[in-house]
């Protein structure tokens, strides 16, 4: 959930293109209060005295005398005039210029600043710096062409000719005062047109200048802006592959945690905004413009962090805070599906176990909870609890956002386990490589009790045993049985198997079998007990004695073993005292 909403906040909230309809309106505003807008108003920022007021460059000429040396006395006025005007005009127009470059650029930051901070500002500065510069672009232009101009001008503008007026006039025979005064004035205005050209010609430059230094600083934020939309972009992608990857998660949950689903918890979604991020995020004494200089992976972890807190009032809360909170029916389901997922993972078939034995198992619940305070020892969610034949108990854990479950069966016995016979048939198995570590181990009891048969066994044996009986014969490493249902088979036997065990499984597979060597079995008996007695015991001591021989593989010892103790009871139910 909180991954969803950090990448609905970046994505909607930081990210998205709005509408710019007031996007041109804004730009001529913006160069407006910068006193950019019109080329004009920039020129004379440029010329404007500190003591207000154009700059006015002006020859002056003085007191001079009207008479033979006033040519070589302008020219001498012009030249020193001259220098010192370019360095005051070079330095006054790099004073305004530095003050105008300090207020625009200053302006420019501080739109920078203030309109990247807001919802989706990223867009909107973007958009708005490439229509800036387009138009200071355009500006420069203007104010370069305006400097062709004054150039062309002032090129025009020569002083040789009024050089040679005031010549004629200073050295004619007759000098007249007066003539060479007006030769000397119109020599001083074209002068100064001259100068008012020249301080027009570099305030255009200037001007040109300005605009560059403009565009210059515009393109410096556009890559601050690219950078950082570039670093959103990695962010969004990033939390997309952790939103998904989390999602998948959810859908293949482990199969030992079970999360909670029947709260209701888009009512406890808190609802985030843009301008909350922003707000929370400058009361960090942070701007978003330090994105710009910022990793990627700095950036996506100032958002987690405001998403987390955001969130904290919700994921405080403790798991039983949020059980408590919801429908007690809801809970019980939650706490329903943690019982199943708690069922001990072994697998045993009851049917395996005796019916008087199944009362012997217990199974006991121990509950993980925060601290012995729990919910789950009152009303409502006590009764909803799983638990076993006695009460569960609680186990302080200190983790308040996890319940845990241990469920503990005990008295079932090894062999109702499943795969137990598989095991028993492999540690049997005569091919065996490896050694037992008990020299004895033959002897001891099979874990896994007989099946009870039903007395097909007993009736097995005795049809083993040699005449009168000996209706059971191996022959040729194959067990067959004298009986009617061979009738139509050569020597009117029945193959049972190609070793006692299997031959034995076959038999007692077969009720018309069992039922038939049964009469016979007992017909013979009665025809003759003494003889009978005899026979069995007889046949038991050859057995026993095979067995003790220690060259029976264990599986046919422990099937003949359990024959021998069928014949002897057969013979106790004869009433014949062995």
């Amino acid at each position: 959930m909180k991954l969803e909403h950090a990448r609905s906040l970046l994505k909607n909230e930081l990210m998205a293109s709005t509408p710019t309809l007031d996007l041109q309106s804004d730009i001529t505003r913006f160069l407006e209060d910068c006193k950019l807008a019109d080329t004009t108003t920039v020129l004379n920022a440029l010329t404007e005295s500190d003591r207000g007021g154009q700059m006015k460059p002006e020859f002056r000429i003085g007191e001079m005398r009207y008479d033979h040396t006033a040519l070589p006395t302008i020219k001498e006025l012009y030249k020193r005039q001259l220098d010192q005007f370019e360095q005051r005009t070079a330095q006054e127009l790099g004073l305004s210029f530095y003050r105008l470059q300090q207020t625009t650029t200053t302006a420019i930051a501080t739109f920078w600043e203030r309109s990247i901070n807001r919802p989706n500002g990223l867009a909107y500065v973007s958009q708005f710096l490439t229509k800036l510069s387009q138009k200071l672009d355009e500006l420069q232009q203007s104010v370069q062409g305006k400097s062709q101009e004054a150039k062309s001008s002032f090129n025009a503008l020569k002083l040789e000719a009024h050089e040679e007026k005031l010549k004629e006039a200073s050295e004619t025979f007759f000098k007249n005062k007066n003539t060479i005064q007006a030769a000397c004035q119109r020599y001083k205005e074209r002068a100064d047109q001259k100068w008012k050209t020249y301080l027009h010609l570099k305030r255009c430059d200037k001007a040109a200048e300005l605009y560059g230094v403009l565009r210059v600083k515009v393109e410096e934020i556009q890559e601050k802006c690219q950078h950082l939309h570039s670093n959103l972009d990695k962010v969004y992608r990033d939390l997309e592959q952790s939103y998904h990857e989390v999602s998948r998660q959810g859908n293949n949950d482990n199969p030992f945690i079970h999360t909670i689903q029947r709260i209701n918890l888009q009512s406890k979604r808190p609802k985030v905004t843009g301008e909350d991020f922003i707000r929370w995020y400058r009361e960090q004494s942070e701007s978003l413009t330090n994105w710009s200089e910022k990793k990627a992976e700095d950036v996506k972890n100032e958002i987690l962090k405001f998403v987390d807190e955001a969130y904290y009032p919700l994921t405080s809360m403790t798991v039983e805070q949020v059980l408590a909170d919801s429908n007690p029916e809801d809970a019980g389901q939650d706490l329903q599906q943690l019982g199943k997922l708690a069922v001990p993972l072994w697998q045993y078939e009851l049917s395996e176990i005796p019916i008087q034995q199944q009362h012997l198992i217990t199974e006991f619940y121990y509950y993980g909870v925060e601290s012995n305070n729990t919910i789950f020892s009152n009303p409502p969610l006590s009764s909803r609890l799983p638990r076993g034949n006695n009460n569960p108990s609680f186990v302080p854990t200190g983790e308040p956002h996890k319940v845990m479950l241990f469920r503990v069966e005990v008295g079932v016995p090894l062999f109702a386990f499943n795969g137990m016979r598989d095991l028993e048939s492999a540690y049997l198995d005569p091919n065996k490589v490896f050694k037992h570590l008990h020299r004895n181990w033959t002897n001891l009891p099979n874990l896994i009790p007989q099946e009870d048969d039903g007395g097909a066994l007993r009736w097995f044996a005795l049809a083993l045993a040699p005449d009168p009986y000996k209706l059971i014969i191996n022959q040729r490493r194959q067990y067959s049985v004298y009986t009617d249902q061979a009738k139509k088979l050569e020597d009117q036997v029945l193959p049972l198997g190609g070793d006692r065990k299997s031959a034995f499984k076959a038999f007692k597979s077969n009720l018309r079998l069992i039922k038939e060597i049964t009469e016979k079995i007992e017909r013979i008996t009665h025809q003759d007990k003494d003889k009978a007695k005899v026979v069995l015991e007889n046949y038991t001591n050859h057995l026993n004695q095979v067995l003790n021989g220690g060259k029976v593989d264990a599986q046919i010892k422990e099937q003949v073993e359990m024959e021998i103790q069928e014949i002897e009871a057969y013979l106790e139910d004869l009433d014949v005292i062995i």
